[in-house]
């Protein structure tokens, strides 16, 4: 599948100081919600990929845990942390289940890019597109780019 900039929901930077969290959650929207479901599914579907980059380091805490997976990855400025929230066939995947682990020592900043399934042209609010890349570039689903 092929992920272009109209697919981007609005970029959103967040900020994390010491002892705060986010505990374990999906990034895609639960299909047993109902209309909740359907209104944040309406505009480009599902969240296809979360990619979270790391804008500032904490001196301590603050990974970024996969629990299901038994993966971590610990927050360095400028890495990213991409993932497919749902399978070839656009189903959720529950091996994402993720969190922001507790920050010790400093301040974690971080930057959420979530891609839809399909393009967002249109959409607004806090679930408008964004403009995460350069115009004519596009992320496939095997990691290989059409530039």
């Amino acid at each position: 599948a092929d992920l272009t900039p109209s697919h981007s929901e609005a970029a959103q930077v967040v900020r994390y100081l010491p002892s705060q969290q986010y505990r374990p959650h999906f990034d895609w929207f639960d299909p047993t919600a109902g209309k909740s479901y359907r209104r944040k599914t309406a505009a480009g579907g599902q969240r296809a990929v979360t990619c979270l980059v790391y804008l500032a380091a904490p001196e301590r805490g603050g990974r970024t845990s996969f629990p299901t997976l038994s993966l971590g990855f610990a927050p360095r400025v400028g890495d990213a942390v991409l993932w497919w929230n749902v399978d070839e066939a656009g189903v959720e995947d529950a091996g994402t289940l993720h969190a922001g682990d507790p920050v010790l020592c400093g301040e974690k900043w971080a930057l959420n890019i979530w891609l839809r399934q399909r393009p967002r042209r249109g959409a607004g609010g806090s679930e408008g597109a964004g403009q995460g890349k350069g115009a004519g570039e596009s992320c496939t689903r095997n990691g290989e780019s059409d530039d």
